[in-house]
C-alpha cells in the first residue's frame, strides 16, 4: 500500500490536480471497478470533489479529492485503505490537517509520499501531476 497526499491550501489546485490524474489513468486504465465504494463525477464535463478507483495492470489507483474538511479526509482514508489493502491511494487535503499526515503514516507503514500544491495554476498542476505519476511509477 502506498498514500499519497497531495497537500495545499484552500483554491491552490488540488482538485484539478485530481480530475487532471483521473482524465490521464481513464486513458489507461484496463476497467473501472467499484468495490464496496461509491463511483461518481467521471464526466470530465462535471466540476466538484471525486472519488475515483481504477485498476491498470495489477495495480489498483484511488483518487479522492474531498479534502477540504478533516473529518471527510479521515474517514476516506480509514474507509478505503480497509476496503482495498494493495492500493496505491492519492487524497488532497489542506496541508495543515497533521493528523491525516499521522494517519497517512500508520496506514501506509511509513509508504507515503507528501506532494505540495502552491497555486491555482496550469503550470503547479501539471507539476505536481508529473509528481504523482512518478510516485505511480506510470
Amino acid at each position: 500500500m502506498k498514500i499519497i497526499l497531495l497537500l495545499g491550501e484552500g483554491n491552490s489546485g488540488k482538485t484539478t490536480t485530481c480530475e487532471l490524474l483521473r482524465d490521464y489513468l481513464l486513458e489507461k486504465c484496463n476497467r473501472i471497478t467499484q468495490q464496496g465504494m461509491r463511483q461518481y463525477n467521471f464526466d470530465k464535463s462535471q466540476k466538484g470533489d471525486l472519488n475515483f478507483l481504477c485498476e491498470l495492470g495489477k495495480k489498483k489507483i484511488l483518487i479522492s479529492s474531498q479534502g477540504d474538511i478533516l473529518s471527510k479526509v479521515k474517514e476516506k482514508i480509514n474507509k478505503y485503505t480497509d476496503l482495498i489493502q494493495d492500493g496505491i491511494f492519492v487524497f488532497a487535503c489542506r496541508i495543515h490537517f497533521t493528523e491525516v499526515i499521522e494517519l497517512a503514516k500508520a496506514k501506509s507503514g511509513e509508504n507515503f509520499v507528501q506532494i505540495l500544491k502552491n497555486k491555482a495554476n496550469n503550470e503547479d498542476n501539471d507539476r505536481a501531476l508529473k509528481e504523482i505519476l512518478k510516485e505511480i511509477e506510470l
